[in-house]
């Protein structure tokens, strides 16, 4: 990302006749910001989907709220995914994983994790 710090100081030392060079650059380092985003995206929904996967498997949470992770997280993916494929993201495919995070976070705050009970042997 510090390539729009160079391309913008470059552009500040040119001479107005460079203009139609640097209007081809911007396009090409504009799409190089928005690609490391959006996989910089996915792998995040990937490290949600881990973790409440995690909390489903051993029941730390609500089986509920873990499972809506799960697909919140999917959900994220698929649309950060999309333009990958030539679509737009659809942005109301994003915020089920933000609403997620949010109870989860009061879940926490409020119950904490569920307590293991051990059995005697």
């Amino acid at each position: 990302m510090l390539s729009l710090l160079s391309l913008s100081q470059a552009y500040a030392a040119a001479s107005p006749a460079d203009a139609d060079l640097f209007q081809s650059l911007r396009g090409v380092v504009a799409a190089s910001r928005n690609w490391t985003h959006y996989t910089g995206l996915i792998v995040a929904a990937g490290v949600a989907f881990t973790l409440y996967g995690v909390l489903y498997r051993f029941a730390l949470i609500p089986r509920v709220l873990a499972a809506f992770g799960v697909l919140a997280a999917l959900s994220q993916m698929i649309s950060v995914a999309l333009p990958l494929f030539g679509h737009k993201v659809i942005f109301l495919m994003i915020y089920p994983l933000a609403l997620c995070h949010l109870a989860l976070m009061y879940w926490l705050l409020a119950k904490g994790f569920a307590e293991q009970r051990e059995t005697p042997a």
